[in-house]
């Protein structure tokens, strides 16, 4: 206790084992890396931006149903 009458609670230490949005930047992040293999080998020609919205577009309403439940 505090002289004025607050208590400290403390959190717990931080999981990302429970967080369902780190399973999807985990595959967010691995098509990205794949993109960029390809642009490195000349395979496609994207800038950033549009390997980034490439990336982030292959996660479909499936994968973050399962990383919610997965959590849950």
């Amino acid at each position: 206790m505090t002289k004025l009458g607050f208590r400290f609670i403390w959190n717990v230490p931080y999981s990302p084992e429970y967080n369902p949005i780190e399973f999807v930047f985990s595959k967010v992040k691995q098509k990205f890396r794949t993109l960029r293999a390809f642009k490195l080998a000349g395979i496609i020609q994207d800038s950033h931006e549009a390997m980034v919205t490439r990336a982030i577009q292959c996660v479909k309403k499936k994968d973050i149903k399962n990383c919610v439940n997965h959590v849950a």
